[in-house]
């Protein structure tokens, strides 16, 4: 006898044996047992999880002269043995998609009407029902509805969104469900079992339930590929790599330890490897994103994070990671952009880092942002010698503190404060203020990410003191909203308070810090200011280059004008 695939020889006999469908065939069992059979029935799901093999397998039960309790087929009686030659009269399958017309439909309709030529129904299965046209299905809609006692509909498939609603409300409707990676496991496990099939880990028959992704037919027909590819009907992981064109859960682990460390050049040797090893980069970061996800899954496991991660670190590497795949895997050259892709998720941590940030932003003039120093003039009084900022030391104590000007007669003049913050704002100087940028330079050392972080919002006014206590607000607005959220999270929250408090040499319970979404226009993120501090600078040194005799002298020789200028790359 030739060969049968698995997806065949293992198709349900018994309403037990369908996989993940308890729901649908409970229903049907109760259905022939109690004598409420409907007139017409529809199937819905996705490809192979079973909507034709329980078409089949409910039409031979209805037909069945002597079901078991259970409503499952004798197997035995004239009818049973009818269904088994594969060409019975009496159970009619059709395709859908290549009998879809009008005429199709009539020849349908002249032929309900005859009588079984043995046992009580005539079952009409159509598969692929979407596929029949509008017209062909207004001609149905009749026998539809009233067909004769003896005859059955039953329709299957993948797209029920594409069928009249008056199809739909003379059937009963059953949705499949995806068969869960356990119960597909458990059945690989069995038919092991049943085909002599050996595996050195339970693993090997997991992993092919993963990528049958909830599909019975898909898994079984990938466990006949690396069954053709074994030797001895043994699965190990090389057959699977090699065979299905996976990525080694070996490879996988590397570059997810990786990106958690950092390590861009690790992530791209392992990404090398995969391709070299024929792996598709579609498997490689499908394999990748699965992987983030058990490790969300299992974020309390210390073995699965290091310890200088947080959950919202995970979860942004997960978003940011499922965002950028569909475009990466749609590009011109997919190889080399998954790559990158992994490089800049290792490296996140060191995005916005520089040796100095911009102290103070000035107003804006003639569309360029001015970068300047500016200090804030404080009177001096008796008690206290003012600090240089350039000399700043975090203050130790209230005797150090800066002094309060709340408790002075005179506030002093009202004076334009124009600092990282921002928003530049009209505030009083009564207050100490505390320079922000050198507790970014300080955080940079201690937690890269988090500076960078913090740098894609701004402080909306400046660091201050009153009293022993200091005070900070946080901005972002809706571009770094993905911030503001990370920042929600308790755990970084405490954390960037724990850092204030080592910085500014404060207790815990004296830091107030308040994170907010700033929807004000003036505002402006460190990040933002650096890319325009950046762009005048690109800006100023094309119209030096513009302006050299060369350049001028080359225009006037030519005739011509210059379209674009290339600036060579600047180190940062």
């Amino acid at each position: 006898m030739a060969y049968q695939v698995l997806a065949r020889k293992w198709r349900p006999k018994r309403f037990q044996d369908v996989i993940g469908q308890n729901h649908i065939t409970q229903s049907l069992q109760n259905a022939i047992l109690r004598d409420k059979v409907g007139q017409a029935y529809i199937f819905t799901g996705t490809r192979g999880i079973g909507k034709t093999s329980v078409a089949r397998l409910f039409a031979k039960a209805l037909r069945c002269e002597a079901p078991d309790s259970s409503g499952n087929p004798c197997g035995l009686c004239n009818c049973c043995l009818d269904f088994d030659t594969g060409t019975s009269m009496n159970v009619i399958e059709i395709d859908g998609a290549s009998n879809n017309g009008v005429d199709n439909i009539r020849d349908l309709i002249s032929e309900v009407q005859y009588l079984p030529s043995v046992g009580k129904h005539k079952i009409y299965i159509i598969d692929e029902v979407h596929m029949v046209t509008t017209q062909a299905f207004n001609a149905l809609l009749k026998t539809l509805e009233e067909p004769p006692e003896h005859v059955v509909f039953v329709f299957a498939t993948t797209e029920p969104e594409r069928l009249l609603g008056t199809v739909l409300s003379r059937c009963q409707r059953f949705d499949f469900r995806h068969a869960t990676v356990g119960d597909l496991t458990k059945h690989l496990v069995a038919i092991a079992a049943a085909e002599d099939i050996s595996y050195d880990s339970p693993d090997r028959l997991k992993q092919i339930a993963v990528q049958g992704k909830g599909s019975v037919r898909d898994t079984l027909s990938l466990l006949d590929q690396v069954l053709s590819f074994s030797e001895n009907n043994k699965i190990t992981e090389e057959t699977l790599v090699v065979s299905l064109g996976l990525a080694r859960t070996s490879a996988i682990r590397e570059i997810i330890a990786g990106i958690f460390a950092g390590n861009a050049e690790a992530c791209s040797s392992c990404y090398r490897s995969l391709l070299n090893e024929n792996v598709s980069p579609k498997n490689i970061m499908t394999a990748i994103l699965d992987a983030l996800y058990i490790v969300i899954n299992r974020m309390d496991d210390r073995r699965l994070v290091p310890e200088d991660i947080s959950s919202s670190e995970i979860f942004w590497i997960y978003e940011s990671f499922s965002k950028d795949i569909s475009w990466a895997l749609g590009s011109i050259d997919p190889d080399k952009v998954c790559e990158i892709l992994l490089q800049k998720i290792a490296l996140r941590r060191t995005f916005f880092n520089k040796t100095h940030s911009p102290s103070f932003v000035d107003q804006k003039k003639n569309s360029e942002i001015v970068v300047a120093d500016i200090k804030v003039e404080e009177p001096p009084t008796p008690q206290e010698e003012q600090i240089p900022e350039e000399n700043f030391e975090p203050p130790v104590g209230e005797a150090d503190a800066c002094v309060d000007f709340l408790s002075s007669t005179d506030p002093g003049p009202v004076e334009q404060i124009a600092s990282t913050s921002g928003v530049i704002e009209e505030a009083e100087t009564p207050l100490c203020i505390l320079p922000w940028d050198k507790f970014l330079e300080y955080l940079i050392e201690k937690s890269p990410i988090t500076a960078s972080y913090l740098e894609q919002g701004n402080i909306v006014r400046p660091v201050s003191t009153v009293g022993d206590r200091i005070s900070v607000e946080l901005g972002f607005d809706d571009a770094g909203k993905t911030f503001y959220e990370y920042f929600g999270d308790k755990e970084v929250r405490d954390k960037v308070i724990m850092m204030l408090s080592e910085f500014y040499q404060r207790e815990l319970d004296k830091i107030d810090l308040e994170i907010n979404l700033v929807e004000t226009e003036e505002f402006i993120s460190l990040a933002e200011i650096e890319v325009k501090r950046e762009e005048n600078k690109r800006v100023q040194k094309t119209e030096e280059l513009l302006s050299t005799p060369l350049v001028i002298e080359a225009k006037e020789i030519f005739g011509g004008t210059i379209d674009k200028v290339i600036l060579a790359d600047e180190k940062k």
